[in-house]
């Protein structure tokens, strides 16, 4: 790091200079005949230094600016591609093992995972629950035929008599 002064034209100099440039700009004010007349301090903290050539009458300013802990000499970098990908492999291997956790293995040779083996069972849709209606219907209808034409009129549609088995919000979302 080099200096050069030529103060003539200003009267207050000034250098504005960071914690960790502090030594290097002294020894250049050194080199350069300068003399250190006063140290400012604030709160603690060392806040600029007055710098002064008696052959010249000249006076300059060393403001210090403090070092901020995330300041660094180099840049961050932008991450590669591979730092991308190695990033998402990873967070799939964290995801995969969340939901082995919640979920169960198969004990067929294919061992998949599916929505009946999951320990935490999601809510079913009202579409979900009519047609599950409309199996169970089919099934009594098959199995006992002489009941349900008993019980119910033997022209009604398993799926009219599964859809008015729901409740009034699963038929009024299902019409909507």
């Amino acid at each position: 790091m080099t200096f050069q002064f030529k103060f003539t034209k200003i009267d207050d100099a000034f250098l504005n200079v960071k914690e960790c440039e502090l030594e290097e700009a002294r020894l250049e004010l050194q080199g350069a005949g300068y003399e250190l007349l006063e140290l400012w301090h604030s709160c603690e903290k060392h806040c600029y230094e007055i710098w002064v050539n008696s052959a010249r009458q000249e006076k300059i300013r060393l403001n210090i600016n403090p070092q901020k802990e995330d300041d660094e000499t180099n840049p961050p970098t932008d991450a590669s591609r591979s730092d991308i990908v190695s990033e998402l492999v990873d967070l799939w291997l964290e995801m995969r093992a969340i939901r082995d956790h919640f979920t169960e293995q198969k004990t067929n040779t294919e061992a998949q995972y599916d929505d009946d083996h999951y320990l935490m069972k999601r809510t079913s849709t009202p579409m979900e629950r009519f047609w599950q209606k409309v199996r169970e219907t089919k099934d009594l209808k098959d199995t006992d035929p002489a009941e349900w034409n008993f019980i119910i009129n033997k022209e009604i549609d398993e799926s009219v008599f599964a859809f008015f088995e729901l409740s009034e919000s699963d038929r009024s979302s299902i019409i909507h």
